[in-house]
């Protein structure tokens, strides 16, 4: 039986100490490996994860208690049309920015003054995960119902009903309804 308590790691882990950072901050470049990704599109319900990639810049941002993950990232992902039901490649390219405090998060119902200190995320031990948090952006960006390139939504599957097989009879008895015979 596991312990509720214990959380699994993430597939694609990437600490950083918040106590070494330097004093100007810390560039990375980080990439899922073909493990990682096999992994990962599991965690995400992808048909596939083909490559995850990030550029990031991690640093203090103002206070001592808050940090700042400043990132791009680009993936190639492999999804289901929900249209067509055929699967399709596509490109994320996206940048974002978390951040994240060892200190109290502000309470919802306190008048906040700063508005970039709004979505501060609590951070706890001495470790940002960077990428976890490149996964989480992924996952949070992806179409829930995507559609395959030339496939909009409301636009129908079929436009013109076919000329044969089994339903061509009743497309012509409906033909013939429609011109009042």
């Amino acid at each position: 039986m596991s312990d509720p308590s214990v959380l699994p790691v993430p597939e694609m882990s990437r600490p950083v100490s918040i106590h070494r950072l330097p004093e100007d901050g810390l560039n990375l470049e980080i990439e899922a490996d073909k493990a990682e990704c096999d992994a990962l599109a599991s965690r995400l319900d992808l048909v596939a994860l083909r490559s995850l990639k990030a550029t990031l810049r991690v640093a203090r941002h103002g206070s001592a208690e808050v940090f700042a993950v400043d990132g791009e990232l680009e993936a190639r992902v492999i999804q289901t049309c929900v249209v067509s039901l055929e699967p399709f490649e596509s490109v994320t390219w996206l940048p974002f920015q978390r951040l994240f405090t060892t200190g109290e998060v502000p309470d919802e119902t306190e008048i906040t003054i700063d508005p970039d200190l709004l979505d501060l995320e609590p951070l706890e031990g001495d470790k940002l995960d960077v990428g976890e948090i490149v996964v989480e952006e992924l996952a949070v960006n992806l179409d829930p119902y995507p559609h395959a390139p030339g496939f909009e939504p409301g636009q129908d599957v079929v436009s013109e009903p076919p000329r044969d097989g089994p339903f061509a009879v009743l497309s012509a008895l409906k033909g013939q309804k429609e011109d009042g015979r």
